[in-house]
């Protein structure tokens, strides 16, 4: 690094002085270095010797050389001692240590204990800067892990669409994010179109997905759809926009559980969002243990509040189009493919609940849903669709904790666990 014309000065030390006051322990710990570059000017002769060791509570501190050459009657060799480990030991042990023939050169001394100052001051900006971008990315990973800005994009889409403009009934299928929302809104809208749809791209090419920015995806919120119903998605919590929604739409809702549903946020955080914006991408450090650690608990309480907030909803009377979990939709498709045709009025001959069945099964989505905000569609991108189990499971201490967290907010319902929610739901419209 060049400052003023004085001189260049190597920045190391001020990088290991950033990190020890930061706390996040040595960049770097040298040895004591041999001398090395010899000025021109000189003719060849050392000017300076290396720096002496010097102890630290029984342990040698570190040396760092830094190399400035000036300009005037002589050169000067400057070697900086700091402690690279640990605290940041009396700052400097010893600044500067000049030794050279002749009169000693003040100007040239005072501007070089001026630059490091300046250095010192540019290392403790970044010594500040890197905690505070660590604590802005958890706070952004804690946001996407909670869905909290497809929450903001959707309700803000739910105030532009003019319900009261459409020939037909509106139709908004909420759940939360990885709870196998895709899945349904293809069931969804291959019944709503009667099994007309023969290859699609992805849910949002069949119905507007409110939870994405039109930045990332162009869609026309009051566009004339083809079938019986204006079709809409939400990912996130239905007790965030009931009130949004106004009772204008015909509701569907989805649920799953906490295991499959906590270990699908971690993956989606990590593949969808460093995607889609890069400076997300230190997301992909992140281990399932510190995603765990940091957010489950809090993930868990919102996960039990939404069941909780609907199950309130349905107990005063509130109607659902249709209810279902993740479960059900997979292991018992074709039964819950003629209960969603019955409930949106819509007849099906078995052939065509055959061909949903087929189209919507893993490995068809597979091939065709591909999400990339600029080339959807084209077999590229990252996929909504996992193949393989997660390699991730919650420990039984995290279930159990689950479990008690459960049972506290549905005390006195009847209703004990996840399991006795789903047949409660389930039965609905049986």
């Amino acid at each position: 690094m060049r400052l003023w014309n004085r001189g260049t000065v190597n920045t190391l030390p001020y990088l290991a002085y950033a990190s020890s006051i930061s706390g996040i322990g040595p960049l770097i710990n040298f040895r004591k270095p041999p001398i090395s570059g010899i000025p021109a000017m000189t003719g060849g002769r050392p000017l300076l010797r290396t720096s002496d060791k010097i102890s630290h509570n029984d342990r040698i501190i570190p040396t760092i050389k830094v190399n400035t050459t000036c300009t005037g009657s002589s050169a000067n060799f400057i070697h900086v001692i700091f402690c690279g480990s640990g605290s940041f030991c009396a700052r400097y042990a010893r600044v500067c240590r000049f030794r050279r023939f002749g009169s000693p050169d003040r100007r040239c001394q005072s501007e070089i204990m001026g630059m490091d100052s300046y250095l010192k001051i540019g290392a403790t900006v970044v010594a500040c800067w890197v905690p505070l971008h660590v604590f802005s990315l958890s706070l952004h990973m804690r946001a996407c892990a909670l869905c909290q800005p497809g929450m903001w994009c959707a309700r803000k889409f739910l105030k532009t669409i003019k319900t009261d403009k459409f020939d037909k009934e509106s139709v908004c299928v909420t759940a939360l994010q990885k709870c196998g929302s895709t899945l349904l809104c293809y069931i969804v809208s291959l019944i709503n179109m009667e099994n007309k749809i023969e290859k699609f791209r992805n849910d949002f090419d069949i119905l507007p997905m409110l939870s994405f920015p039109t930045r990332l995806i162009a869609q026309n919120f009051n566009q004339r759809q083809d079938g019986k119903y204006q079709l809409f998605k939400i990912n996130g919590r239905f007790k965030d926009v009931e009130k949004d929604l106004g009772g204008k739409y015909k509701n569907v809702w989805l649920c799953r559980d906490i295991n499959g549903y906590f270990c699908s946020v971690y993956w989606w955080v990590l593949a969808f969002y460093p995607t889609v914006d890069k400076s997300y991408f230190p997301f992909k450090w992140v281990s399932f243990n510190l995603f765990k650690w940091l957010y489950f608990k809090e993930i868990a309480r919102e996960h039990i509040d939404e069941m909780y907030h609907v199950y309130t909803r349905l107990q005063a009377g509130e109607k659902f189009l249709y209810m279902v979990t993740y479960d059900a939709l997979v292991k018992n498709k074709e039964f819950e493919v003629k209960k969603l045709a019955k409930a949106m009025g819509i007849e099906l001959p078995q052939k065509d609940i055959d061909s949903i069945c087929n189209k919507t099964s893993k490995r068809s989505m597979l091939e065709y849903d591909r999400f990339d905000p600029v080339k959807f569609g084209d077999g590229e991108g990252v996929s909504k669709v996992n193949l393989q189990p997660h390699k991730h499971k919650l420990a039984e201490n995290d279930l159990k904790w689950y479990d008690d967290e459960f049972a506290k907010k549905f005390a006195g319902t009847g209703i004990k666990n996840y399991a006795d929610f789903s047949a409660h739901i389930l039965a609905i419209g049986n």
